[in-house]
């Protein structure tokens, strides 16, 4: 496992699990052991245990018979054919780096895999492994070069470019979500509650779906009270209609005290998460 001091020094490490090989041509490589499984040893004739090779995905072979097992590989979404001079001997999971070779086939390049013949497994029958980086590695490698259609690239240069784009989705995001038109969104917040939160129960849960401008009131304490102000969110009816109250630990606390006469674009969404059957409300605030 290896470690970096800064998200920059380790994009800059990337360029070590891509390299260039001449030409149009990059080997994928890495520090991460992924099986290969082979279904065809004629095209591998020739090698030797512990030899290494480059191979290439095949998108052309659509299935494969071991010869060994009579088992069939089809291809699926996430699967693929491996070919060593040009020619199928196995298959498996590829997930990120169809996304990375995509990316390279933009711009005209070749990706190889580093592969190695391990040993034989069973009657002669070649264990072939590949080498590649974590899949976060690759998905950052295939959004450099999509991006900027070079490799490698100064890691402090795309730790700032993603920042950035972060920056611009979350605006649009808020912006779709509330309706502001605000230049500035650096202020707004995104705040989430569980679906037992008594600020869902006493107050969001007549509004899901609702989104629109609401003024900040302010309650003060009662008289001799150490208690601070709850400022809490309206609609702009008339007569208005309670749509939120803050606590003082909540996030959007500082942002409702600065505004307090204030308009605010205001959404709430109720969420869902049907892998778990988990729901869960989200409140954002916007200038």
């Amino acid at each position: 496992m290896r470690f970096y001091d800064s998200y920059g020094r380790y994009i800059d490490s990337l360029a070590d699990d891509l390299r260039w090989m001449g030409g149009d041509d990059f080997l994928l490589t890495g520090d991460r052991e992924r099986i290969i499984y082979t279904y065809r040893r004629e095209p591998l004739e020739g090698l030797r245990p512990r030899r290494r090779f480059r191979a290439r995905i095949d998108h052309g072979t659509l299935s494969l018979r071991s010869a060994l097992t009579g088992g069939v590989w089809n291809r699926e979404d996430t699967s693929r054919a491996v070919s060593y001079n040009g020619r199928a001997f196995g298959a498996f999971h590829t997930f990120e780096i169809l996304d990375l070779e995509k990316a390279m086939r933009k711009v005209g390049w070749r990706l190889y895999l580093d592969c190695r013949f391990k040993e034989y497994y069973v009657e002669d029958w070649p264990e072939i492994i590949t080498y590649t980086p974590n899949g976060a590695g690759i998905l950052t490698m295939a959004d450099i070069i999509g991006e900027y259609g070079t490799w490698p690239i100064d890691g402090d240069v795309y730790a700032r470019d993603v920042e950035v784009r972060r920056k611009r989705e979350r605006e649009r995001l808020i912006r779709g979500r509330t309706g502001s038109r605000s230049a500035d969104l650096s202020e707004a917040v995104e705040t989430t509650f569980s679906e037992t939160s008594d600020r869902v129960t006493c107050f969001m849960r007549d509004h899901v779906g609702w989104k629109g401008e609401c003024v900040v009131r302010l309650k003060p304490p009662a008289r001799g009270s150490q208690a601070k102000p709850r400022p809490h969110l309206e609609t702009t009816d008339d007569p208005p209609r309670l749509v939120y109250v803050s606590r003082i630990t909540r996030k959007e606390y500082p942002l409702l005290v600065d505004n307090v006469g204030a308009r605010l674009h205001v959404s709430i969404e109720l969420l869902f998460n049907e892998e778990v059957n988990d729901r869960w409300y989200r409140l954002t605030i916007a200038p």
